[in-house]
Formats: structure tokens, C-alpha cells, sequence
């Protein structure tokens, strides 16, 4: 029974998976390069938190290529295992990275204002438009 797909979509959901891990990879680094004795001012602490991350500026390009590394890493065992499928490690990358650019895209909509960031549509597709954008390329790349 392992490696028959789950479903059609099944990539999708590897690709969520994906996407949640890498975040949680990131912020458990950056909570060890703490533990560590790195300063919590240190540039390499603010990019793996993704403090001051702002739309299409280097700081975010170099962030979102940081994700996408994170997210390749889980990606092509989570959509070999839940899809039975292949992914290359390249291609895990650039969905990874994709994904990363599609929450700048959602930051650069709501611009630091309140009222956007406070209502509750906005916050829900601050949460849901990275895994679900690393969800859809995933199931893309993986056919």
C-alpha cells in the first residue's frame, strides 16, 4: 500500500504540509540560535524570524528564498508519501520560494494598515494563502 496516492489532490495537501513545516523549521533555528547565545538583534535572527519583512525589497526576496529552502526540504517526501509522486529538489525549491513570494504578496495588500490587519478576512488570508499557494504548486509540479 505505500506510495499509492491518496487522492488526486493529495500534492496539495503535502504542499500545506510543506509550507507549515519550513515555517516551524525556521522559528525553531531561530529559537536555537538563540538558546545559543546568538543576539536577538543579529541579522541572521531577524531574517529566520522574518522580522521587519517587507514586500519587494532584497531583505524579503533573500527571506523568501530562505523559506523556500526550508519548504524543499519537507516537500518532495511529503509528496512522495501522501501523493506517490516525485519531486525533484529544484522543484521543490522554486514552489517553496513561490509560496513565500505569495505571503509577500498578501503583506504588500494589507501595508501595515490596522484596519486591514485587524479584520478578520485579512488575517485569515495572512495564514492560509502561503500553505494553500505551496499547495496548488505542488499538485501542479508533481503531475
Amino acid at each position: 500500500m505505500a506510495g499509492l496516492p491518496l487522492s488526486r489532490g493529495a500534492a496539495v495537501l503535502a504542499g500545506g504540509g510543506a509550507f507549515v513545516a519550513a515555517d516551524g523549521l525556521l522559528s525553531f533555528s531561530t529559537q536555537v540560535l538563540l538558546a545559543l547565545g546568538v543576539g536577538p538583534d543579529d541579522d541572521l535572527i531577524r531574517l529566520l524570524a522574518g522580522y521587519h519583512i517587507e514586500p519587494w525589497n532584497l531583505r524579503s526576496i533573500v527571506w523568501a528564498v530562505v523559506f523556500g529552502a526550508a519548504a524543499a526540504a519537507f516537500l518532495p517526501p511529503l509528496v512522495r508519501g501522501l501523493a506517490g509522486g516525485a519531486m525533484s529538489l529544484v522543484h521543490a525549491l522554486i514552489v517553496g520560494t513561490l509560496a513565500a513570494a505569495a505571503d509577500l504578496v498578501v503583506l504588500d495588500l494589507v501595508q501595515n494598515d490596522r484596519a486591514r490587519y485587524d479584520s478578520n478576512g485579512w488575517q485569515l488570508a495572512l495564514v492560509l494563502v502561503g500553505p494553500l499557494a505551496a499547495g496548488v504548486l505542488a499538485e501542479l509540479s508533481s503531475r
